[in-house]
């Protein structure tokens, strides 16, 4: 009886209805028959077509203020492996690892690479993970430009001016410079991404240090203990380092000032004296932030080394008697230290301490040298001084050598030769140089803590080619603190 039911219901359903029942199923037949071809097709087409470039990723401000920064290119599809010789970087640039994880590939840049520069990235014959086809995956990027800072005074007496004195924001290959912050005397200043901190000295003589916000150019007075000259700023990530005390002239002083540190993270806003071992204020002749974290290098007047971390209140460590800090290795945690006759490398990651072999210098031998700065394990960049009696008063005529293994070359004279180097220092990834340079007739400030003088300029010089890339008025570069 149950089959007779069903029966009458089935002749119960319109005519119309039962139609259009079989044509959905023949359409939908139709459609599934497709799918089934198609996705056949597509199978085919994957196995004849190499892979292809469907994302890309890279911290371009990353890749030129630290080494081994990766670039991860996404593919269509599951990767075979991939070697470095396939990787190709336009303008050259090393690659130390490539990896490769299902559709994703890895590659890593052995060095920082250079500011305001169009890069392409070519990987070629790479081949899919369940294919023989191969095919290329190519990426390009911009690295962004560079922000330096430079100080210009008014002159005081020896100028005759009554201006104040400016800080002005410059990109070093660009052709705008702005002012961020004037004072009546500023004896100097620090700067990072968000902030630049000035010690200033008022019509009384009283010195203070203002902190102002680059993003909107408000400015607060840091609060600082009483006690003699404040000078010798530094800037970390977060920490704003001075030193406070000493003779009145600390250049020629025979009492080392204690060090303060200013977390400028802390509502408190006050600042804390560096400790030395035995739990005493640490008398520091020199001092160093670690690049990239909140650590410092003190040096005691006994030469002797610590590694600090005021924000994470750890007991000093020791790294050794040396006579001189010369900075880190560019994208580096590595310490160059000098001694009378030799020179290491502290890594602060173990405390070992290589010696630091470097190539001598083909330069004049009537020529002495000076400053240092190294910019690899066996590259550096020395500063060569001549002095010239010839004249009715005495001259100096500078020049700067970049040393390496295949040789000396000179990368950068003033184009006066009376005018001479005062200061030099390397920007952060190691590709420019920021060197301050005085004319014949420059005229001293009148400044007792860090003198500068009339007229003086900063050019800017590409190291790999020895090109000035620009030069602007003023002194005290940003990259040199």
């Amino acid at each position: 009886m149950s089959t007779d039911r069903r029966a009458d219901h089935v002749h119960d359903i319109p005519r119309h209805e039962r139609s259009r029942g079989r044509r959905f199923r023949r359409v939908n037949a139709v459609v599934l028959t497709g799918l089934a071809v198609a996705a056949v097709g597509l199978g085919a087409a994957n196995a004849t077509q190499g892979p292809r470039l469907s994302s890309a990723e890279i911290n371009t401000r990353a890749v030129v203020a630290r080494a081994e920064q990766r670039l991860v290119l996404t593919a269509n599809q599951p990767l075979a492996a991939v070697e470095p010789s396939q990787v190709r970087v336009s303008p050259s640039a090393r690659v130390d690892d490539v990896s490769v994880d299902g559709a994703t590939l890895t590659i890593r840049f052995a060095d920082i690479l250079d500011y305001d520069t169009d890069y392409t990235v070519s990987v070629t014959d790479v081949s899919g993970a369940f294919t023989t086809a191969a095919g290329s995956l190519e990426h390009g990027f911009s690295t962004p430009s560079v922000d330096v800072f430079t100080l210009l005074r008014d002159g005081g007496e020896a100028g005759g001016q009554d201006a104040p004195d400016r800080i002005f924001r410059n990109s070093p290959t660009g052709a705008e410079s702005e002012e961020v912050f004037q004072a009546p005397r500023i004896q100097e200043y620090v700067v990072s991404e968000s902030v630049l901190v000035a010690a200033t000295r008022g019509e009384n003589g009283a010195e203070s240090l203002v902190l102002t916000a680059l993003g909107d150019g408000v400015s607060a007075t840091v609060p600082t203990p009483v006690g003699g000259p404040l000078y010798d700023l530094g800037l970390s990530e977060q920490l704003l380092g001075f030193r406070l005390g000493g003779e009145v002239d600390p250049r020629t002083s025979t009492r080392v000032a204690p060090l303060f540190v200013l977390d400028l993270t802390d509502p408190s806003g006050v600042p804390v004296q560096v400790l030395g071992l035995d739990g005493a204020p640490l008398a520091v002749r020199d001092y160093d932030f670690v690049p990239g974290s909140t650590a410092l290098v003190a040096q005691a007047e006994d030469d002797q080394l610590y590694l600090l971390d005021p924000i994470a209140g750890t007991p000093p460590t020791p790294l050794g008697q040396h006579a001189e800090l010369r900075g880190f290795v560019p994208g580096t945690t590595d310490l160059v230290v000098a001694d009378p006759s030799s020179g290491s490398v502290i890594d602060l990651a173990d405390g070992s301490v290589t010696p630091l072999d470097l190539p001598a210098a083909d330069a004049d031998p009537a020529s002495t040298p000076g400053r240092l700065v190294v910019l690899g394990e066996d590259r550096y960049v020395q500063q060569y001084d001549r002095v010239d009696y010839a004249l009715a008063r005495k001259t100096i005529s500078s020049e700067l050598l970049l040393v390496d293994p295949s040789g000396t070359e000179r990368i950068y004279r003033p184009t006066s030769e009376t005018s001479r180097i005062r200061d030099f220092c390397v920007s952060p990834n190691g590709q420019l140089l920021a060197i301050e340079v005085v004319p014949l007739d420059g005229v001293l400030d009148g400044d007792d803590l860090l003198p500068a003088f009339t007229d003086m300029t900063t050019y800017f010089v590409d190291v790999s080619t020895g090109a000035t890339t620009r030069s602007v008025s003023g002194f005290q570069p940003s990259w040199c603190h």
